[in-house]
């Protein structure tokens, strides 16, 4: 089941807004928060008097036993934690489908997908990714080569890609997202041909080689190549239509 509760928090301008917070979701349960995830949308709230719209990071365990996925998310700035955090992570899976999980429970989750994420738009590019059927490790090592073939990203402060969705006919398309928040928006996504996808598949066991450090635990980033301060800087996905 997901566990949600209602709290009163205060808007920057001091106005209390009552908000709706989800301590885990399970998506097969309740499909509708995973769509607002999707959507881009869960713990997102407006102010009803000054009109701002605030997002509320928190920790939260997002669970869909169908399709065998068990993620952990914590805000942004944590980042700087992620060895703990991917420690506590694969702790509390073990002891959640193992220590004291019936038998059934043990045999049906040995090969779960476990992640940690930092920040709502990495919990849903997790779910974008392996939901369709690919692996983030594969995403990982593209976006690198994206990032380091064309000057642009560097010069435009771009610190990573996000899988933004999967088109038609089956082109991944891909947002920016800023370390450092631009003046104005580029409005720029980046399409990649499913192949380039593939081409990196067929060389799957060589990408640690490639980049090490691209993984360690049930952490999977190339934000993991970073050398972050205690308190990272937030980043902000671009927002697009």
């Amino acid at each position: 089941m997901s566990i949600t509760r209602t709290e009163r928090v205060d808007c920057e301008c001091g106005t209390p807004v009552e908000v709706f917070l989800a301590d885990s979701l399970n998506a097969g349960r309740h499909p509708h928060l995973k769509q607002a995830l999707l959507d881009r949308q869960l713990h997102v709230y407006r102010c009803s008097v000054c009109d701002r719209a605030f997002v509320i990071e928190k920790d939260m365990m997002y669970l869909d036993f169908e399709r065998k996925q068990y993620f952990c998310v914590y805000p942004r700035h944590e980042r700087a934690r992620e060895q703990e955090c991917s420690a506590h992570v694969k702790r509390a899976y073990e002891s959640w489908m193992r220590d004291s999980a019936p038998q059934f429970i043990q045999d049906y989750g040995k090969d779960f997908l476990v992640r940690v994420c930092f920040g709502y738009e990495e919990l849903r590019e997790k779910i974008v990714i392996d939901d369709a059927g690919l692996s983030d490790l594969v995403i990982e090592a593209l976006k690198i080569d994206i990032l380091t073939a064309d000057p642009w990203f560097e010069h435009n402060n771009v610190v990573t890609l996000r899988l933004d969705r999967l088109l038609d006919d089956g082109t991944l398309r891909f947002l920016p997202e800023w370390l450092a928040v631009p003046a104005t928006e580029t409005g720029r996504v980046v399409d990649v041909r499913r192949a380039v996808y593939d081409e990196i598949d067929d060389r799957f066991d060589d990408i640690l080689k490639r980049h090490p450090g691209l993984a360690l635990g049930a952490h999977v980033s190339l934000l993991r190549l970073v050398s972050w301060p205690e308190v990272p800087p937030l980043g902000r996905v671009q927002r697009i239509g």
